[in-house]
């Protein structure tokens, strides 16, 4: 195996631990807005891991082109869905309840 090999490598296994980690902090984290930021920075900086080593596995070519337009796609998105939930999170009655407490609401509660 040569050195590009083993740099992709690293490069993908790096970007699957960001995913996991990613993973780890939806479960773990209670409050909605937690959650979100642990998923975008790691969503982001997982995907921009794991395409570099498939980029550096492929070589330059139509396929490394096409997979830079995802992370650039990727880095549109996010930022702008993580504004519109957490916008959406702020202005609904969520933000008065504790960070800690389970969240449920129903149609009787809102009426």
């Amino acid at each position: 195996m040569s050195l590009t090999d083993w740099i992709s490598i690293a490069f993908i296994v790096i970007g699957e631990l960001c995913v996991l980690l990613a993973l780890l902090g939806v479960l773990r984290l209670k409050y909605v807005l937690n959650r979100m930021h642990a998923t975008a920075i790691a969503d982001t900086l997982g995907t921009l891991f794991i395409i570099a080593g498939v980029i550096l596995q492929f070589g330059l070519q139509w396929v490394s082109l096409k997979l830079l337009l995802v992370v650039l796609f990727q880095w549109v998105t996010v930022p702008v869905s993580g504004h519109m939930i957490a916008r959406m999170i702020y202005t609904s009655r969520e933000r008065d309840v504790s960070h800690h407490a389970e969240i449920t609401y129903t149609m009787e509660e809102e009426e």
